[in-house]
């Protein structure tokens, strides 16, 4: 063996003897540990969630939708049942007494009549009016009813009037309108009509009663307004 070899083995024995000696020394840890009452272990409590508080949200519902309004079906109409008149007890009739007496009938009133045509006058009677007048066939002259200073006639024609005339103190003079003119004691006037002059009034005035005496045409045409004139033409004051 070599000097190498056996330093070698010499310095690996000494090395197994101090561990020896150092095992016996060196106290046993880890049996102390073991013989030790065994400490609690504190637990780390898990942290939880935070729980919030969620909020509820109330969700509109549809409104249901009316049902369509549903014709209500025709009543029955019921006549009205007439009334049950109560009875009546027929009352005794009076007896007429003796001195009891009927009244009179009334008079039935008369009959209403139409107002009766205007009346001609008769010939006395023209002779004592204020004016002088020529009727010719089948012409009459009439009163109107008379005013308190004041009196109109009407010269006729089967019952149509053709011309006026009044006597009394204020004429309303003129009627119609159109161009005046002074002749024989008169103011006429006179208008144009369908090309031809025409007298259609006349007015005369007096210092006595009656102070005026107006004569105009009344509304005629054609050949009774031709007529008419003419008998205009011939009334004269008395």
């Amino acid at each position: 063996m070599t000097r190498t070899a056996f330093a070698l083995s010499a310095a690996l024995s000494t090395l197994a003897a101090a561990g020896a000696v150092s095992a016996q020394s060196t106290p046993d840890y880890t049996a102390d540990l073991n013989a030790m009452p065994a400490r609690p272990v504190a637990t780390v409590p898990t942290p939880q969630p935070e729980s919030r508080p969620v909020e509820s949200r109330t969700v509109p519902q549809p409104e249901p939708a009316a049902p369509p309004p549903t014709q209500a079906a025709p009543q029955p109409q019921t006549r009205p049942q007439p009334a049950t008149p109560a009875p009546v007890s027929a009352a005794p009739e009076p007896r007429p007494t003796a001195s009891a007496s009927a009244p009179p009938a009334p008079t039935p009133a008369p009959a209403s009549t139409a107002p009766a045509a205007p009346r001609a006058l008769t010939r006395a009677e023209l002779e004592a009016l204020p004016f002088a007048v020529t009727l010719p066939e089948g012409y009459t002259l009439t009163a109107g009813r008379p005013g308190p200073d004041f009196q109109v006639w009407t010269v006729r024609k089967g019952g149509l009037a053709q011309l006026m005339i009044y006597a009394g103190p204020n004429a309303q003079f003129p009627i119609h309108d159109g161009e005046m003119v002074e002749a024989g004691g008169r103011t006429t006037v006179v208008v144009m009509e369908e090309g031809r002059r025409r007298a259609l009034e006349h007015l005369f005035r007096q210092s006595a009663a009656p102070n005026h005496i107006h004569v105009w045409i009344a509304s005629v045409d054609g050949a009774d307004r031709d007529r008419a004139e003419a008998i205009g033409h011939g009334v004269s004051p008395r």
